[in-house]
């Protein structure tokens, strides 16, 4: 177990170094200058583009909370907070885009939230989100093909989409057979350890609520529309940071850029917060489409601040919140001080 956890760790810093280094080689290459200068153009205005947050987070919460049983889903105070804290997670550690995951069923179990119920709805919910990515990516390729009508583009398009749809596929496919129980089983048999044994129950219960929770159909379709429409809105950040550096590009080339940037970057997941991914596909989508490669990084790197301002503090809250966890669970294993009684 402590080897997998060691190889995990080991590939998500490696995805880091690749990530990084990908972008230090694009912000060298169109100059270092350039790039800077429009950045700076936008001045400190560029901040306002943190405001997109709000939007970020309560459409992925109105979703995740959809994919409970009606009247089960945590408290929508309790549902936001934990999103804020898993999303920090997610866009700015090296926990290949799952470890947020965890927090989220973490923080909405301590309020309350049975933790199958938890780990259900971030399971499934995992689904919605690659499933909207798929369509939104597939919304910008057509408008690409439409724009551009490059053999080369559709191609090129059609591959990468169709390995994309068959993840996703394989993805539910496995969570509607039921993984988790026959996993825990087969590692019972081959450890021989109790750990394992007892394990196994809790996961077959687990891959119930998985099932449960995609029977309620009208619900997941629901929580699909509410995350694909919050993508669509947060298409509109390219247009606002290009506006902010006295740039113009219109609604519909910032619906190109960001649905295949996005597609582009939950493809290559275990590059933490898509680094490098994300401003590659911003340079090559927007040369399709006759932008200068300097003004596409400089729009992507601007649309980052969504990523670090609001979700510094959100790294901060959940140490904390694992904190005093940690304290409480500690307090409640120690015996309790019983004064003996004079003789």
């Amino acid at each position: 177990m402590s080897k997998m956890r060691s190889g995990r760790t080991t590939l998500a810093w490696l995805g880091l170094s690749a990530g990084l280094s990908a972008i230090v080689f694009l912000v060298a290459w169109n100059g270092i200058d350039t790039v800077g200068r429009a950045i700076a153009s936008g001045g400190w205005a560029l901040l306002l583009l943190s405001c997109y947050v709000f939007f970020d987070l309560a459409g992925s919460t109105i979703s995740w909370r959809l994919l409970f049983a009606r009247g089960r889903a945590p408290r929508l105070s309790y549902a936001l907070e934990a999103e804020w804290m898993g999303s920090a997670v997610n866009s700015l550690l090296p926990v290949a885009g799952v470890g947020g995951e965890v927090v989220r069923a973490r923080q909405v179990m301590r309020h309350g939230t049975p933790g199958l119920e938890a780990a259900a709805s971030v399971i499934v919910d995992k689904t919605v989100q690659a499933l909207t990515v798929l369509i939104w990516g597939l919304i910008g390729l057509a408008l690409l093909i439409g724009h551009t009508g490059d053999r080369q583009v559709i191609a090129g398009g059609a591959v990468g989409f169709a390995l994309f749809a068959a993840g996703v596929a394989g993805f539910f496919l496995v969570q509607r057979l039921g993984v988790f129980g026959p996993a825990a089983r087969a590692a019972a048999q081959i450890t021989k350890r109790t750990f394992w044994h007892g394990l196994a129950g809790s996961a077959a219960d687990l891959d119930h609520e998985i099932r449960a929770t995609y029977r309620r159909l009208e619900r997941f379709l629901w929580a699909a529309t509410a995350k694909l429409s919050t993508r669509i809105v947060l298409a509109t950040e390219v247009s606002v940071a290009a506006l902010l550096m006295d740039q113009h590009i219109p609604l519909l080339d910032a619906f190109m850029i960001r649905s295949l940037a996005v597609t582009v970057r939950a493809m290559a997941f275990a590059i933490p917060g898509g680094l490098g991914a994300q401003e590659g596909a911003f340079v090559a989508v927007g040369a399709l489409i006759g932008y200068p490669a300097d003004l596409m990084l400089a729009i992507s790197l601007a649309t980052r601040v969504r990523e670090i301002v609001p979700y510094l503090p959100g790294l901060v809250a959940w140490q904390l919140a694992e904190g005093r966890a940690l304290w409480r669970r500690r307090a409640a294993a120690q015996p309790s001080a019983v004064p003996s009684e004079p003789r």
